[in-house]
């Protein structure tokens, strides 16, 4: 339970972190252009419930961890358009845009999105394998050290 929550809230962090970077460079880039670009509160609200939403089917991806490989890439293509999905929806709600050109812009920031998640997840998976593994070394250092130790008492003895 506790792996799933922390799954939940490092997604949620990490999704949201990915949407206002791309809400800050669609910003800058409309005011080098000379256009006016400001948000409302229930729009920074909406990017933290994308977030939130989309952080909760990424469980199914660490649930389907243990999968065969075709199951677990077929899981991978579902949460990737179910994420789609959610992420289209609580634009259209939330009047992320207008146009289809809005929704092409918000369809590759999801992309962008999506990628820098994964990256970012591996990467912390990267770092969390790192440290069991210094921590699996120290323990079986301190334990052959306490072995070697109790073995010269015994030839004491």
């Amino acid at each position: 339970m506790i792996e799933k929550l922390k799954v939940i809230l490092m997604t949620t962090m990490m999704i949201s972190f990915g949407i206002l970077v791309g809400v800050s460079v669609q910003g800058i880039i409309w005011h080098l252009s000379g256009k006016s670009f400001s948000m409302d509160w229930c729009q920074l609200l909406s990017i933290v419930l994308t977030g939130v939403v989309c952080a909760i089917p990424s469980v199914l991806i660490v649930i389907a961890r243990e999968w065969p490989k075709k199951k677990y890439i077929m899981m991978i293509v579902l949460h990737c358009v179910l994420l789609y999905a959610i992420v289209m929806t609580i634009g259209h709600i939330f009047n992320w845009f207008d146009t289809a050109a809005g929704a092409i812009a918000v369809s590759i920031e999801y992309v962008v999105v999506y990628a820098f998640v994964w990256l970012a997840t591996l990467w912390y998976g990267m770092y969390d394998q790192k440290n069991i593994n210094k921590a699996s070394a120290e323990y079986i250092l301190a334990l052959s050290k306490a072995l070697y130790c109790k073995s010269e008492e015994l030839l004491e003895i």
